[in-house]
Order: C-alpha cells, then structure tokens, then sequence
C-alpha cells in the first residue's frame, strides 16, 4: 500500500514538472510557418473602443501604420514590467505605429491609480482604453492569459501574437520589426 502511494506521488511529481518544463521552454513569442496559432495571419477583428478620456476610436482609423495592441490589467505584474519599455517602443516609432492598449480591470480607479503611477507624459500615438465587460480581449481575440499583445500590419493583418512579457519591447529588434512590418 505505502509503496502504491509513493508510485503514484512519484508520478504526479513528474507530470507537475513536465507541465512546467513545457510551459517555459516554449518561446512566448510564435513567429513564421507551421508554428502560428489559428489567428494570426488573417485579418484582425474590427471593433471600436473609447478611450479613458472617453474618445471613440475604431481600427480601421489606425490603417496606415502598424497597431500594437496590447490585453493587460494593472494587477498583473508582467504587464506592469512591459509597460514603460512599450510606451518606449511608441516613442521610438510614432510616426510609423500606433499603440493601443486595452485594460481588463474590474475598476476603472484601479487604471486611473496605474497611470497616475507611472507618471509619463503618453505618447500621441498611444491609446489607453478600458474593456470592462471583455467583450474585446475574450470574445473576439480569445485572450484569457495576460498580457497578450497582438502586432497587426497596416491592412490589419495578424502578423504577431506574443503571449506573456519575455519581450524586451524597447529593444532595437523590436523597434525593427515594427520598421520593417511597416513598409509591407
């Protein structure tokens, strides 16, 4: 009997920790060929959103540069990490992208208390806006997992989905990527 549930500790153990090896040995970032995820590659669902000062915005406005557009909550503290190093990334490449950034907050104080946090006078190329009722994040792009970001080409096109905040967003390769997805 003592021996069964040792067996049976043992390989609950090593499944636990295959789980883990798998979810951090894979890259966060999916890029070209077979490894893409259902979505991208296509074209990216249409929607509107209002900003937190309370401007209505649609995607399509946005369809002569690259949209980063980032899922996150002021909770989680990857997105916290990432996004100054985005709002650096938007600054390096105002003329050829546009950044939006849709919080999951429950409380809209909680965003506001964020912002203020962090202190930075936001790009013009940046939008802030608020999807209370994840009607975008959950229904129309499937982001349960925070932060995810999308990378969508000029004709809004899903070029690049990133799922978790292992990208150092201000760096030269990703300021090349959003060069490059922009002469496309």
């Amino acid at each position: 009997m003592i021996r069964n549930i040792i067996l049976l500790s043992a390989i609950l153990v090593a499944a636990v920790l295959y789980t883990i090896y798998a979810d951090f040995s894979s890259s966060p970032v999916k890029q070209g060929g077979s490894d893409l995820t259902k979505t991208e590659r296509q074209k990216a669902p249409l929607f509107s959103f209002q900003t937190m000062m309370g401007k209505t915005h649609s995607m399509d406005e946005f369809k002569d540069k690259v949209i980063v557009l980032n899922f996150w909550a002021s909770w989680c503290a990857p997105c916290v990490v990432e996004f100054p190093q985005m709002i650096n990334l938007a600054r390096m490449t105002q003329n050829k992208s546009v950044f939006v950034f849709l919080s999951v907050d429950d409380n809209k104080n909680d965003i506001e208390r964020f912002l203020k946090k962090i202190g930075k006078d936001l790009p013009s190329n940046v939008y802030i806006g608020w999807d209370q009722k994840k009607e975008i994040s959950q229904n129309l792009f499937g982001t349960y997992k925070l932060p995810e970001t999308f990378i969508l080409s000029k004709d809004l096109n899903i070029e690049e989905k990133i799922i978790g905040a292992d990208i150092v967003w201000d760096s030269h390769e990703m300021r090349q990527k959003i060069e490059t997805i922009h002469v496309k």
